[in-house]
């Protein structure tokens, strides 16, 4: 997004320190900040801090070709 550690912290109210041990793995959020960090890059919890996309379907029918 081209936005400084500086200005992601301040939008989401942390400092930049703590936005900087987040963004390295040095530190895990509070839940909190979890989910104002997801919003305001648009995705979900698990996606930005797992890389797990759950916006498909838990109904939809796997794939016939995919194995199990």
């Amino acid at each position: 997004m081209g936005l400084s550690q500086r200005q992601v912290a301040e939008a989401v109210g942390i400092s930049q320190s703590s936005y900087a041990m987040i963004e390295g793995g040095h530190r895990h959020p509070r839940k909190e900040v979890e989910k104002k960090l997801a919003d305001f890059f648009g995705v979900t919890v698990d996606e930005l801090f797992f890389g797990r996309d759950n916006h498909e379907s838990r109904l939809e029918e796997p794939d016939p070709g995919e194995q199990q």
